[in-house]
């Protein structure tokens, strides 16, 4: 008797070798740099020319400071004496700031339809009065369903109830629209002098 060997199959995991590894970004500082020469940069921005690396780093070390490298990709290789920390902490700290000023995406949605009754619109208009204080624009969608498609007056009538609900903290930044079975409007809050 003969025995036939089976297929190995492979496991359902993904291996470690498939899954792309993350760089690993670092600047390059005192022994970091490996170049055989560079240019020099002092402290207060002078060029001191070129010299051996190791030069440089004896340099920047009796300064108390680092040999950072500016452009690693120039020729020669430009380098720089900081304080790598102060430097690094200033960067980051500018980096938070950017990111606390910046606004999210402002857009908020309202979905009503032909139908939508006064009560459930005044219930949406201070939503919105909420969102107009938070500076966010409103997007007002009105969704047709099978034959109301065919008195679309009834859909601006419903948007109009609810612009008119809201004008006085939200404008028309787009008049109303028809895009296929929705009708939508774009409202911006009113400029506060």
């Amino acid at each position: 008797k003969k025995q036939t060997e089976m297929p190995q199959k492979k496991p359902n995991f993904i291996s470690e070798e498939l899954t792309p590894k993350k760089k690993v970004e670092y600047d390059l500082v005192n022994e970091r740099i490996r170049f055989p020469s560079v240019l020099l940069i002092d402290e207060t921005g002078n060029n001191v020319g070129l010299i051996q690396t190791k030069a440089a780093q004896a340099y920047a070390y009796s300064k108390g400071l680092d040999l950072y490298c500016v452009n690693p990709n120039g020729n020669p290789v430009v380098c720089k004496v900081i304080n790598y920390k102060k430097m690094k902490f200033d960067k980051e700290k500018k980096e938070k700031d950017v990111r606390k000023n910046q606004k999210e995406n402002d857009l908020k949605e309202v979905r009503i339809k032909v139908n939508t009754d006064i009560g459930d619109l005044k219930t949406w208009a201070n939503k919105m009065k909420d969102w107009s204080a938070k500076e966010c624009k409103v997007k007002i969608s009105l969704k047709y369903k099978g034959r109301e498609l065919a008195f679309p007056e009834k859909g601006h009538e419903t948007i109009q109830r609810l612009i008119d609900l809201v004008s006085e903290f939200l404008t028309v930044e787009k008049a109303p629209i028809h895009e296929g079975h929705f009708l939508n409007c774009f409202l911006t809050p009113v400029k506060k002098k």
